[in-house]
């Protein structure tokens, strides 16, 4: 997940696209893979491992790390594992735990930082779906009613509704 890969319609909906390096997810949703695929500054630390031939797999928690290291960027405009090169990239997302800082010239409310750090974490502790949306950065929003919270009405309704 990347944010060139989101498309957002007059109403605030999502669609994801380019799903040209998705895994199926196994009974125990969880990918068995020895090819590291996505976009180097997204991937998440699990998703390296497995292609260093370590044995292990990864499953949603993976696009968590993901939604993290976007939610990072929209915030502080960079992601926050970006080298000069491929392997110095990688390098930091290997060693997250002592290379992940929040810029000091970015304010963030404690909120957001939570958020972030529940998503860029180790995997077992990585927040689950329903810890996200109960996390109090998201506080007062109605996640049944997303759409219509969040956009004005288009002036062209029409072309909108053809997407």
């Amino acid at each position: 997940m990347k944010p060139e890969n989101m498309l957002f319609n007059k109403d605030g909906h999502v669609k994801l696209a380019d799903f040209g390096s998705c895994f199926k997810l196994n009974k125990e949703g969880h990918v068995d893979s020895q090819v590291a695929a996505g976009t180097p500054d997204y991937i998440a630390p699990e998703v390296l491992q497995n292609n260093d031939g370590i044995k292990g797999s990864c499953g949603r928690e993976s696009d968590w790390w993901s939604v993290g290291v976007v939610l990072y960027e929209m915030l502080c405009t960079n992601p926050p594992f970006m080298g000069d090169t491929l392997l110095q990239t990688y390098g930091m997302i290997m060693n997250y735990k002592e290379k992940f800082a929040f810029p000091e010239e970015v304010t963030l409310s404690e909120e957001a930082k939570s958020l972030i750090r529940g998503l860029i974490c180790d995997r077992k502790t990585r927040l689950t779906y329903e810890q996200i949306i109960a996390h109090p950065f998201f506080k007062g929003l109605d996640w049944t009613n997303l759409a219509k919270g969040l956009c004005p009405p288009s002036p062209f309704p029409y072309f909108w509704r053809l997407w």
